[in-house]
């Protein structure tokens, strides 16, 4: 999994005095934005277009959108002037939809772990399309195991 820091701000809690759930979900797309458009040589080194990010091997005419996505609050997060660790790694790899798996930390403990489908659509029908080969390759270099979801233990 790839670590990416986000630092808090005083605005990310709530009157408990702990981040609020919705900054939560914040913290997953912050770190999913920048993955997506970090250059793939950092985790791919043997990929054709190492210099390029995922982001860029998106055909004209292709978007990708958050289908789903499912956050487990494991323990509250207070303020801190350190940054969160968000770890994000690719957990599945379809057709035309891959997933993300994420834990986020802070000051070294787990405090939620998530999971986010997103599918590649076409921009003008909104159906989905396939995941482009290239883009394909940089998504598996960032495989990495589901999110540890209760649920799934419970199934």
């Amino acid at each position: 999994m790839q670590s990416i820091d986000i630092q808090l701000r005083w605005g990310d809690f709530d009157q408990y005095r702990h981040v609020n759930n919705v900054r939560y979900a914040q913290f997953l797309e912050d770190a999913r934005v920048r993955l997506m458009h970090q250059p793939i040589g950092d985790f791919a080194p043997s990929h054709p277009r190492t210099e390029e990010c995922i982001w860029d091997l998106l055909r004209p005419g292709l978007a990708t959108f958050v289908a789903r996505q499912e956050i487990e609050y494991r323990e509250p997060i207070a303020y801190s002037p350190d940054p969160v660790q968000v770890r994000i790694g690719v957990s599945s790899v379809g057709g035309s939809s891959f997933d993300f798996a994420y834990e986020v930390l802070s000051e070294g403990r787990l405090r939620s772990v998530a999971e986010v489908s997103c599918v590649v659509v076409d921009a003008e029908t909104g159906r989905p399309s396939r995941i482009p080969a290239e883009m394909r390759e940089a998504l598996a270099a960032l495989a990495c195991d589901p999110a540890p979801l209760r649920r799934r233990k419970a199934s």
